[in-house]
């Protein structure tokens, strides 16, 4: 997998400088020969290698939006970065930027590139309220280090950039494809992508079994377990309890419900039926 993002990196790269090539061909060319017809040829190959060189600069920088939710702040919410600071140096120490709220039942790590394909990445930790709803602490804490374990010390930076990468990349192809500058190169990212791509879903398959191993370390592997367990269980009750009846009344031009957020905690913090 290595090998193939050096291979787009190297083509990327190798566009870039046949394009200012172009551009200083073309300078030179203008100030050795001044007649109509050297200044045409001039005119052309400068046009060219500015486009593709100015294509290639806004296919490098992509853009990444921040996760959309509430922050949490150390100051509103000290018991949670708490935890949050004393699972990250167990699970081999990582730090965030910010930590948000919003209202999946999950948590990730989200790493967004601050200068697109060069990285120096700004790390995002993103909470749902119901996942925190429907897991103890120590629940919490097992399903907090697995996210950690990808973009912690030792080997989890290593599985880090794998997904960092190749999200990175997904967005480059994309700009490639759409443009309508230099047809060879969405012929070739085209060809690039899925072999890529496929290569790095098997090893991120990998990473996943390591997460859970750092996971298990941190905690005890029954408490993991139970966690792993009630997060399916909890979702599909809040599907079938909270999510589809708001929807009904939505559709049905109802009002809605004044206590919505306590009405998901009671739900969330019940035990299910046997």
């Amino acid at each position: 997998t290595l090998w193939w993002v050096v291979l787009g990196y190297v083509t990327l790269l190798a566009t870039l400088f046949a394009g200012i090539l172009l551009v200083i061909a073309g300078v030179v060319i203008a100030v050795k020969f001044q007649g109509l017809v050297g200044t045409i040829i001039a005119t052309l190959l400068a046009l060219v290698g500015l486009l593709a060189a100015v294509f290639i600069c806004g296919s490098l920088w992509v853009r990444f939006d921040p996760p959309p939710g509430i922050d949490l702040t150390a100051e509103e919410h000290p018991d949670l970065h708490s935890l949050i600071t004393e699972t990250g140096h167990l699970a081999g120490g990582v730090r965030f930027q910010r930590v948000v709220l919003d209202g999946e039942m999950n948590a990730s790590v989200v790493q967004n590139p601050r200068l697109g394909v060069l990285g120096w990445y700004r790390s995002y930790l993103v909470i749902g309220l119901p996942l925190m709803e429907s897991l103890s602490s120590e629940e919490l804490r097992g399903v907090l280090a697995h996210e950690f374990a990808h973009v912690a010390g030792g080997d989890g930076k290593a599985g880090a950039w794998l997904p960092r990468t190749r999200t990175t990349w997904e967005r480059v192809v994309a700009h490639m494809s759409a443009g309508p500058y230099c047809p060879l190169l969405p012929r070739f990212f085209n060809w690039f992508w899925p072999r890529f791509n496929s290569r790095a879903f098997l090893l991120s398959r990998f990473n996943e079994l390591a997460a859970d191993r750092v996971s298990a370390a941190v905690l005890s592997p029954a408490v993991l377990s139970c966690a792993l367990q009630r997060l399916p269980i909890q979702g599909e009750r809040l599907e079938d309890d909270f999510w589809d009846p708001m929807e009904r009344m939505i559709l049905g031009n109802g009002p809605l419900r004044e206590n919505a957020m306590e009405q998901m905690t009671t739900l969330l913090r019940a035990e299910p039926d046997s």
